[in-house]
């Protein structure tokens, strides 16, 4: 922790002594204290701090008579970042399980909270590959965003592109172009920065490929070159990797233009 950092932590750490004394630990006070300490240390990366402090907390929450469910999901849901930051994934997901269900029952699935915590847990299971079991929630987490916040919301887009993901993890390129394709028109509309539509231009161009639809890809990566060389600076890492790759596809013959035959070649040579 930097000299410049400590101040919050010692005002936070102070908040939290003088409620203590005031209340006692199972005050609602106190407990908002030690979330707002928590997640100081979280932001600053002092994670094993913030990991003692929220099991503290959860503890102390559930020992209680007349807990407050509420509270205890978003200190449980804490906990699961810090645990992310920290690499223990597998705990971290167990916990985003528990967070969901609990959420679901208290708040409704359509909530807020709900809505972050399937999407954690949809990150959790990408990481371990655990395809099938993502896709429901990115099924779910679309559905919850498109209601909330109507079908032409960037997050609406969002949301379809991480389910386009899921279903080209599970070889559905078909579907998964298809939502790609929907999702970077309704990325255009939203005007988002060229990095982001070129980025997505170039996904479809992989999903192409994966169809083996060639000319189709050649003519999308063409354009994400094109756009990359006009949008993006010389030395921006995705106009270098763009042109790469399009050289490299060129130099492997991937998108070879029709050739005319040579005159050693046969009627039925390929070409």
């Amino acid at each position: 922790m930097s000299p410049e950092q400590a101040p919050a932590v010692e005002e936070a750490r102070a908040i939290l002594d003088a409620r203590r004394e005031l209340y006692g630990d199972s005050d609602p006070a106190t407990l908002r204290a030690m979330a707002q300490l928590a997640a100081v240390l979280r932001d600053l990366g002092e994670y094993r701090e913030a990991e003692t402090l929220l099991r503290a907390s959860i503890s102390v929450q559930r020992r209680a008579d007349d807990r407050d469910e509420a509270g205890l999901i978003q200190s449980e849901f804490g906990l699961a970042v810090v645990l992310d930051r920290l690499g223990e994934n597998d705990a971290a997901r167990r916990l985003w399980e528990q967070v969901l269900e609990a959420s679901d029952r208290h708040n409704g699935s359509g909530s807020d909270l709900s809505v972050r915590a399937a999407t954690n847990l949809a990150i959790s299971l990408r990481k371990i590959g655990r395809y099938g079991d993502e896709f429901p929630l990115r099924v779910r987490i679309l559905e919850s965003t498109r209601s909330a916040k109507g079908p032409e919301h960037v997050d609406t887009y969002r949301s379809m592109v991480d389910l386009a993901q899921t279903h080209r993890n599970l070889g559905n390129h078909e579907l998964a172009l298809a939502l790609f394709t929907e999702a970077l028109a309704g990325l255009e509309r939203n005007g988002l920065d060229q990095r982001t539509l070129l980025y997505q231009k170039w996904v479809i161009a992989s999903e192409l490929v994966a169809l083996k639809r060639s000319k189709e890809a050649s003519r999308m990566f063409d354009e994400v070159v094109a756009g990359a060389v006009e949008h993006l600076t010389p030395d921006d890492p995705l106009r270098k990797s763009a042109v790469r790759q399009r050289r490299a596809y060129r130099i492997l013959g991937t998108f070879s233009r029709e050739k005319k035959p040579r005159a050693k070649d046969g009627p039925d040579a390929l070409t």
